[in-house]
C-alpha cells in the first residue's frame, strides 16, 4: 500500500508538474496571441487611419473630377458653338462669294456696257462735230462770201 501510495503521490506531483508545465505553455501562448492580437490590432487601426484617408482623398478627386468634367462638357458646348458658327460663317462666306462673283459678273457685264455706250456716244460725237465743223466751215464761208459781197457792194457805191 505504500508502494500504491507513493505511486499515487508520484503520479499527482507529475500530474501537477505536467499541469504546470501546460499552464506555462498556454500562459506563453496567451502572451503571444495577446501581442500578436495587439500588433493586429495596430495593423487594422493604421489601416482604418489609411482607409479613411483614402476616402477623403477619394471625395477630393470627385470633386475634382466632377468640376473638370463640368468644364469639359462648358468646353463641349464652347467648341460646338464655335464649330456651328464657323460652318454658318463658311456657308455665309461661300455664298458671300458667289454673291461677290455674281456682283463682279453684274459689273463687268455694266462696264462692257457702259464701254460700248460710251464707244457709240463719243463716235456720235465725233460724227456730231464733224457735222457742226462742215456746217460751221459752210457757214463761215457763206458768211465770208456774203461779207466779200457786201463789202464788193460798198466798194461799187461808194465809188
Amino acid at each position: 500500500m505504500i508502494e500504491s501510495r507513493f505511486s499515487f503521490q508520484k503520479e499527482m506531483e507529475d500530474q501537477k508538474s505536467l499541469t504546470r508545465q501546460m499552464k506555462n505553455e498556454l500562459d506563453i501562448k496567451i502572451q503571444t496571441l495577446t501581442e500578436e492580437n495587439h500588433q493586429l490590432e495596430e495593423v487594422v487601426s493604421k489601416s482604418n487611419e489609411q482607409l479613411i484617408n483614402l476616402q477623403h482623398q477619394n471625395r477630393v478627386i470627385k470633386k475634382k473630377s466632377d468640376i473638370i468634367t463640368e468644364e469639359n462638357k462648358e468646353l463641349i458646348a464652347t467648341i460646338n458653338d464655335l464649330q456651328r458658327r464657323y460652318d454658318e460663317e463658311k456657308a455665309n462666306s461661300k455664298s458671300s462669294k458667289l454673291e461677290s462673283k455674281k456682283n463682279i459678273s453684274d459689273l463687268k457685264d455694266q462696264v462692257a456696257t457702259h464701254t460700248g455706250q460710251i464707244e457709240e456716244l463719243h463716235k456720235n460725237l465725233k460724227n456730231e462735230s464733224s457735222q457742226h465743223e462742215k456746217k460751221h466751215a459752210k457757214m463761215k464761208a457763206k458768211f465770208e462770201l456774203e461779207i466779200f459781197e457786201l463789202s464788193t457792194q460798198n466798194h461799187v457805191v461808194l465809188f
